[in-house]
């Protein structure tokens, strides 16, 4: 009996190895290779001054729009979690969020969503990643649409231009 249990704390201590190099040190090793090579790219002392060159306007105006993104995000997430909470609790986590969504590869993002979901909010981290699933698919239909309706409407423009195939291209 006691060698079983020794084979089984074997098992289990082989698959949580394994676990943590599949699922955990090579997404973040490649992650971190990505992220170098981007940012190596990047000359950091360019940005404030690109950013200086923006109108002012245009910053205030994107920024505005950012925040109501977040703000509709948040109510998603909301609805379909079927959280009680009011907005305002839920924009800091969904705001890093889409912060670190739009800077880690490979959607990376989402694990500060679960981590936040869970610590915060107690939500379950299995209801977290059905509920970026589902809001991942509905994404994806309404960019769908979006790009049917948009294709429907300048049809007439582009007749003898463009293939149907290359304006989803």
């Amino acid at each position: 009996e006691s060698s079983l249990r020794f084979d089984l704390h074997l098992a289990s201590h082989s698959m949580t190895r394994r676990f943590l190099i599949s699922r955990v040190l090579f997404p973040t090793t490649i992650a971190g290779v990505m992220s170098y090579f981007l940012l190596s790219q990047i000359s950091i002392r360019s940005i404030p001054e690109t950013l200086g060159r923006l109108p002012l306007r245009s910053l205030v105006v994107g920024f505005g729009l950012y925040c109501l993104f977040v703000w509709t995000k948040a109510l998603r997430f909301r609805k379909l979690l079927r959280l009680e909470r009011p907005i305002r609790q839920l924009l800091p986590i969904l705001a890093l969020h889409t912060f670190w969504g739009n800077i880690l590869p490979m959607r990376g993002g989402d694990v500060s969503y679960i981590y936040l979901m869970k610590r915060r909010e107690q939500v379950d981290g299995a209801k977290s990643v059905a509920s970026l699933m589902l809001a991942s698919f509905i994404d994806f239909t309404l960019l769908i649409a979006l790009m049917v309706g948009t294709g429907w409407l300048l049809r007439s423009h582009l007749e003898g231009q463009l293939s149907y195939i290359a304006l989803f291209l």
